[in-house]
């Protein structure tokens, strides 16, 4: 499956072995246009040290990620709610 999401300004708290875990909500859809709703806790850019313009889009992804988020208080959701 292929899905294609986008960030929102949404943060929620998952709960993650007893612990909670702040989470970016990120919206999209399938191939097929289904909408989803993506809790994401952790994020890392694959872009390899041996890439010409490696330090440039490392700064990008940097910068994107660094704008704040609205909090909202949707509470906690037990990852085991989560697929």
């Amino acid at each position: 499956m292929k899905i294609t999401i986008e960030s929102s300004k949404l943060v929620a708290t998952v709960v993650v072995d007893g612990h909670e875990v702040p989470a970016r909500i990120w919206t999209g859809e399938t191939e097929a246009g289904i909408p989803v709703m993506c809790y994401i806790t952790r994020i890392a850019p694959m872009i390899y040290k041996e890439a010409p313009d490696f330090e440039d889009k490392l700064d990008e992804f940097e910068r994107d990620l660094k704008r704040q988020p609205a909090r909202v208080d949707m509470g906690a959701i037990p990852l085991r709610l989560i697929l």
